[in-house]
């Protein structure tokens, strides 16, 4: 674990970063599991426009 501390300056910001769009994403793929092709869709999408 001391060896993320010197990382722990980029851990923040690309956790931050990719959290943001994934958060959203994330939350609702373990939602539809049934309609996992339904979601890739709807998470490329979004991927795309993001």
């Amino acid at each position: 674990m001391e060896q993320a501390h010197p990382q722990e300056h980029e851990v923040p910001g690309t956790v931050a970063v990719v959290a943001t769009p994934a958060s959203p994403a994330q939350a609702q793929a373990p939602k539809p599991v049934a309609k996992k092709d339904h979601a890739s869709k709807q998470a490329g999408s979004k991927a795309a426009q993001s």
